[in-house]
């Protein structure tokens, strides 16, 4: 049985005990006397509370998890306009495509891409020539930043 429906079962026994003298009355015969009972209800809040808990903790990572697809997107798409960008302001200048790594196939998955970012911007950083290039294709060195 899911935990939902046990704790619904275990809250309506609870409140079926206090709202009623006759079961309150049968149940003490088995050692389960209001104190007994308090506990319970206690017990009840208590993992009922710890679910929402669960819940919310639940909820807030796959939130995290979306923000952070939808930042990836967005920082894949700048690198790949400002990739195709510096293959054409750099043709033809030697060791760009190297340095930069912007020939060939990107690598695949975010570990991939990853390394594929990093080569670039931090071969941009490290020859500032090739970056003032691509200033005069519209990327200036603060949208490198």
């Amino acid at each position: 049985m899911p935990l939902v429906q046990q704790l619904a079962s275990a809250e309506q026994a609870i409140q079926n005990s206090a709202q009623n003298s006759v079961v309150a009355g049968n149940l003490a015969e088995y050692g389960y006397a209001p104190a007994r009972i308090a506990e319970g209800q206690a017990l009840c809040d208590s993992a009922r509370a710890a679910r929402f808990a669960h819940e919310q903790a639940h909820a807030a990572q796959i939130q995290a998890a979306d923000d952070c697809k939808t930042c990836w997107a967005h920082a894949a798409a700048l690198y790949m306009r400002q990739l195709k960008i510096a293959r054409v302001a750099l043709q033809g200048v030697p060791g760009a495509a190297r340095t930069l790594a912007f020939d060939g196939r990107r690598k695949q998955g975010m570990a991939g891409w990853l390394a594929d970012a990093r080569q670039f911007y931090s071969g941009l950083a490290a020859q500032p020539e090739l970056a003032a290039r691509l200033g005069e294709y519209g990327i200036s060195e603060a949208k490198l930043a």
